[in-house]
């Protein structure tokens, strides 16, 4: 069942190194909640305990989880790949069981890596019969060479060393020229 008051966007813009505009996306629409983002809601409202699976960038790979503050930490900080708005360069197509991306690219300056900016928020805002607010993550090319973007998501923190990919999105490849800055945004928004 979908509900259709409850819906996910993302889109992006492109720059170069100059900050001269490549390209720009309006919002697309997402179909990518994943399990782990209903085990994490179902414990937020009533403290339920699961065993949800971990991205796996530490062991174990499954954290047996009761709750607590960080259950929807999705603010990343520069420079750190974990958490946040992710991206990677592998088009398999999402399932509702994906527990990380298949092939993320991770935080550095050497061959095939993303500078990570950090995590900001838009407030929540209402418009018309809609309201939404926005996460948002700049990533900076600094490779040596162009990147193609293929799968984007959003992991949160969860207790030390776990992190849980909550949302996974394949989309049309967005290349990353060297030395270009994507700025990428996933819009939530509930409507009346």
């Amino acid at each position: 069942m979908e509900y259709e008051n409850l819906k996910l966007y993302y889109k992006y813009s492109l720059n170069d190194n100059k900050n001269n505009l490549i390209e720009q996306t309006p919002r697309i629409r997402c179909h990518s909640w994943l399990r782990q983002f209903l085990q994490v809601a179902h414990n937020v409202a009533c403290t339920q305990t699961h065993s949800i699976t971990t991205t796996a960038r530490y062991d174990p790979s499954y954290l047996v989880y009761t709750g607590g503050v960080n259950n929807l930490n999705t603010a990343g900080p520069a420079n750190n790949d974990y958490y946040g708005i992710i991206v990677g360069t592998d088009d398999t197509a999402v399932t509702f069981d994906d527990y990380k991306l298949g092939a993320q690219i991770l935080q550095g300056a050497g061959a095939g890596l993303f500078q990570y900016g950090a995590m900001t928020y838009g407030a929540p805002a209402t418009d018309g019969g809609e309201t939404s607010f926005s996460l948002t993550r700049v990533f900076t090319n600094n490779s040596g060479s162009s990147i193609d973007v293929k799968e984007i998501g959003v992991a949160a923190y969860q207790t030390t060393n776990y992190y849980v990919l909550l949302i996974r999105d394949v989309i049309t490849p967005i290349t990353v020229g060297i030395g270009d800055i994507l700025t990428l945004n996933y819009i939530i928004t509930t409507e009346i």
